[in-house]
């Protein structure tokens, strides 16, 4: 597996799930969706979640 820094990333690390820096996470959707991939895991039954954006999120 390939994984590195992007346009939107300067630092990238592959951790176990209980190592997860959930205070130093950038962007809050990744929090929620490794939060829900986590109560995912934990009943061992995977989901499809929908959510919403806000719409000051979208600048065009």
């Amino acid at each position: 597996m390939e994984f590195g820094v992007g346009d939107e990333s300067s630092e990238v690390e592959l951790v176990a799930l209980e190592d997860i820096p959930w205070d130093q996470l950038a962007f809050p959707v990744i929090r929620e969706i490794l939060a829900r991939y986590a109560a995912d895991r934990q009943q061992g039954q995977f989901q499809t979640h929908f959510g919403e954006l806000p719409s000051w999120t979208f600048k065009f």
